[in-house]
């Protein structure tokens, strides 16, 4: 999960993938496309600054998910915003707790910058 050692290592180490230009093309997939793939583009698309509205109707698409027991959408999403949920107020967007979570596991600030100047259109 997003808030063990270990799935926040891996969910870093992804994220950081993003943050060069060097390794675009890029392909977002797992096993059921969805869980992994959704809390990935989750945090990618809040640090570009997507509303929460618009995060949550995205995660909700994976509910169409046929993953039977093995992945219940509504659970995961909860854990993962629960978890962000303790990095700030509840009126802060998920925006800024996103960029909490990434900075506090060593996504550097210029990584950030990389990421959305790459993504994001001045």
């Amino acid at each position: 999960g997003a808030h063990t050692p270990n799935g926040k290592a891996i969910l870093i180490r992804e994220f950081k993938l993003f943050c060069s230009p060097e390794t675009y093309p890029i392909d977002i997939h797992c096993i059921l496309g969805a869980d992994r793939t959704g809390t990935l583009c989750f945090l990618l698309n809040a640090a570009l600054g997507v509303s929460d509205e618009e995060l949550r109707r995205d995660w909700e698409i994976t509910i169409f998910n046929n993953g039977g027991d093995y992945f219940v959408p509504k659970k995961t999403f909860d854990f993962l915003t629960q978890g962000l949920d303790k990095l700030g107020s509840p009126e802060e967007s998920y925006a800024v707790k996103v960029e909490r979570y990434l900075l506090s596991g060593g996504v550097t600030k210029e990584e950030l910058e990389s990421f959305r100047s790459i993504m994001l259109e001045k």
